[in-house]
């Protein structure tokens, strides 16, 4: 676009706007073979995924102990603003427009917190409990941004809670 004598007298907005455009078509033609590359396995892995999530969301509640939601911020339980902002993310296809639906749920948390907190600005050691405590509850672990950012928050390992359901599970199907 930068070379292509059409665009030469068009704004930086109106070639953002341009390029986030192309992004989204792009995605648009290639979402399915990017993110199921081996298909009905993958499409299997994530509907078993999103069945343990959904079994999490029925036990997981904001004082779960392995969550360790500090106390102070369970006044503004069950941040619904936050859950709103999750609502849409499956609308979404491009990692960015991912990515930003996820920011905004993190900063609606933030702003929460920072109403109540004592300290003044939150750290991410309170964020990420309750970030990983709204997506479980928002049970839209079936896209990927989102079981990445799981992954990562809690560190490449399973918790004591995944592991306690995955247990229970294969505890009922060995009976």
């Amino acid at each position: 676009m930068d070379n292509d004598p059409i665009w030469q007298s068009a704004s930086a907005n109106q070639l953002d706007l341009a390029r986030v455009v192309v992004e989204r078509t792009v995605m648009a033609r290639v979402y399915h073979n990017t993110l199921y590359l081996n298909e009905d396995g993958d499409v299997y892995r994530d509907q078993l995924f999103h069945g343990h999530i959904n079994k999490l969301a029925k036990v997981v509640t904001s004082n779960h102990r392995d969550l360790r939601i500090s106390k102070v911020y369970h006044y503004e339980c069950p941040w619904s603003w936050a859950q709103a902002e999750l609502a849409v993310i499956s609308v979404y296809k491009t990692p960015r427009d991912k990515l930003q639906c996820v920011f905004c749920c993190a900063t609606t948390i933030m702003n929460l917190f920072s109403m109540v907190s004592e300290r003044g600005i939150p750290a991410a050691d309170d964020l990420t409990p309750v970030l990983v405590y709204r997506l479980i509850c928002r049970r839209c672990i079936d896209c990927s941004i989102c079981r990445q950012l799981l992954r990562e928050s809690i560190g490449g390992r399973r918790t004591i809670l995944v592991d306690a359901v995955l247990r229970r599970d294969r505890v009922k199907t060995m009976d």
